[in-house]
């Protein structure tokens, strides 16, 4: 055996160790996990999902605070990136869903698993509308809690509601009035007004991150 060439290769094996296990010797923290997938997320998105989900699964065994953290940047992730991530962001969702019901987060990140699950519910499976009302509602609580009524936040959570009800229910009045809501606040945080027609173009067609049913 060429005891040079092993002596060579062990640095990189325990810089691998490391960071699986930390300096310590221990399993690496939901933090470090999390801090290290967001460093290689642009030039390695696998390999950043693979990390927040390992974070995510820590966090679910110990009841960390993280939780919420790594599934909603695992999900998000995903759901940008599309294909095989896709899938899996998809799966990764529906598995974190009941354990965030359960230990009752309502921090901001908790808020955007809901919020995603309404996308994800409208977009794919709209025979579930209750549910797709069910999450975009639990989004909508929490970040009018956490930010209050005037945020872009909360003015896109009841642009999502409002296409819940005209595409997939036909209750055009139901969607007006959440639509409505949107637009008040974009008008009061932006300056936004519908006189000239600004405020119109945000009427359920134009805020980001959904793309709509025609």
């Amino acid at each position: 055996m060429n005891c040079t060439r092993v002596f060579r290769r062990m640095p990189v094996y325990f810089f691998a160790l490391a960071l699986a296990t930390g300096a310590t010797g221990q399993p690496a923290g939901t933090t470090q996990l999390i801090t290290e997938a967001a460093r290689v997320r642009k030039e390695d998105p696998v390999k950043a999902f693979s990390l927040y989900t390992q974070a995510f699964e820590q966090a679910a065994e110990s009841n960390s605070s993280d939780l919420a953290k790594a599934a909603s940047e695992a999900v998000t992730l995903g759901f940008m990136q599309g294909g095989e991530l896709l899938s899996k962001a998809s799966a990764l969702l529906l598995k974190a869903l009941p354990v965030i019901d359960n230990v009752g987060d309502t921090s901001l990140d908790a808020a955007m698993i809901y919020y995603t699950a309404g996308y994800y519910y409208f977009s794919y499976y709209p025979l579930k509308w209750e549910e797709a009302l069910k999450y975009f509602n639990k989004s909508l609580a929490i970040r009018t809690q956490r930010l209050g009524e005037q945020s872009s936040e909360v003015a896109l959570c009841y642009s999502r509601l409002g296409d819940v009800y005209k595409y997939l229910l036909s209750d055009y009045a139901a969607a007006e009035d959440c639509y409505e809501k949107s637009i008040h606040i974009h008008e009061r945080i932006n300056g936004l007004s519908q006189r000239d027609g600004s405020a119109d173009k945000l009427f359920g067609r134009q805020l980001p991150g959904f793309h709509h049913r025609e």
